[in-house]
């Protein structure tokens, strides 16, 4: 093999290993960025958690509400009848 040859395979390699080196750091920038992006997107799926949990209490509560409304409602109707029927009770009393 000549000495030119030879510089033109030493040229191919250097010229290879620089390409490598080139293309190892932008794996490397990539790296960081989804490192980041990772971060963020726990970040996100934590805060998407904590309100789901947040709603979930939200809705025990209304149902505890409208359990409590109905109840209220219901003793209202009985009142009701109740006084109906006392109405009832005291106009045949007074005819």
């Amino acid at each position: 093999m000549s000495t030119t040859e030879i510089r033109g395979l030493l040229d191919k390699l250097i010229s290879a290993a620089d390409k490598s080196v080139t293309t190892m750091a932008l794996a490397s920038d990539k790296a960081q960025s989804n490192e980041q992006i990772s971060l963020e997107v726990d970040k996100s799926l934590t805060k998407i958690k904590d309100q789901i949990g947040h709603v979930s209490s939200m809705n025990s509560q209304i149902a505890t509400a409208t359990e409590e409304q109905s109840s209220v409602a219901e003793v209202v109707v009985n009142n009701i009848e109740q006084m109906h029927g006392s109405f009832g009770a005291t106009q045949s009393s007074i005819e």
